[in-house]
C-alpha cells in the first residue's frame, strides 16, 4: 500500500511544484496514517495530530461533523488544505477510521489552486486506495489494519510474525494462497485484539 501512495505522490508532486507534503490521518484524534513529504523528512507529520484534534474540536462545536469538515489554513509562505478523504453522499466504501487528507503546499499560489490541487490530491488518492482495497475483502483488512497503526512498518513485520506469513510475500498481497490469506486474517483478528485484553 505504501508503495502505491508513494508513486501516486511521486507523480503529483512532480506536476504540482508547490506541494510540499500530504498527510493521511485518522479522525478524531489525529493519528497518523501515512505521510508523504517532497525532501524525506516525516517531521511534518507530527503537527497535523494536533492540527487535526484542535480542527476537530472547534468544527463540532459549531454543528459540524467529520463528513463535512474542511480546513484551508494560508501564511505567507505556505497554505494548508484539509478535507475527509470521502465526503458526504461520495460514492464508495465506507472508511473507518474516518481518514482526513491535508496537502502543504509552500510558496504562492493562489487559494482556487490550493483548493483545486487538494481535490485533485484527494481524488487520486481515494482512487490509489481503492485500487489496493479492490483486491478482496481479506485485502481490504490488511490495508485497513495498517491504516490504523502510528507505525505502520513495524505493524506490518509484527503481522509478518504473528502470520507466519513472510514480509517480501505480503509485499505482494495479491499472490497470498488461500492458507497464507487465512494466516494473515486470523494475524490481524489477534493483533487487533491483543489491546484489549491487556
Amino acid at each position: 500500500m505504501d508503495a502505491t501512495l508513494e508513486r501516486t505522490l511521486a507523480t503529483l508532486g512532480a506536476a504540482i511544484p508547490q506541494l510540499q507534503a500530504v498527510v493521511l490521518s485518522a479522525a478524531p484524534d489525529g493519528l497518523i496514517a501515512w505521510c508523504w513529504t517532497r525532501d524525506r523528512e516525516a517531521d511534518i507529520a507530527l503537527g497535523f495530530a494536533a492540527l487535526d484534534r484542535a480542527a476537530a474540536q472547534c468544527l463540532e462545536g459549531l454543528g459540524s461533523d467529520l463528513d463535512s469538515r474542511g480546513l484551508m489554513l494560508t501564511t505567507d509562505a505556505h497554505s494548508i488544505c484539509a478535507a475527509p478523504l470521502r465526503e458526504v453522499g461520495e460514492v464508495g466504501r465506507e472508511l473507518s477510521p474516518k481518514l482526513v487528507l491535508t496537502s502543504v503546499f509552500a510558496g504562492e499560489i493562489q487559494r482556487g489552486m490550493v483548493m483545486l490541487h487538494g481535490t485533485r490530491i484527494r481524488m487520486r488518492v481515494r482512487e490509489a486506495l481503492d485500487g489496493v482495497w479492490a483486491g478482496g475483502p481479506w485485502r481490504r483488512e490488511l490495508a485497513e489494519f495498517l491504516l490504523g497503526r502510528e507505525a505502520p512498518e513495524l505493524a506490518l513485520a509484527r503481522l509478518s510474525e504473528t502470520s507466519g506469513v513472510g514480509l517480501q510475500r505480503l509485499a505482494h498481497a495479491s499472490e497470498l494462497d488461500a492458507r497464507e490469506r487465512e494466516s494473515v486474517r486470523a494475524a490481524i483478528d489477534r493483533l487487533q485484539t491483543a489491546p484489549l485484553l491487556n
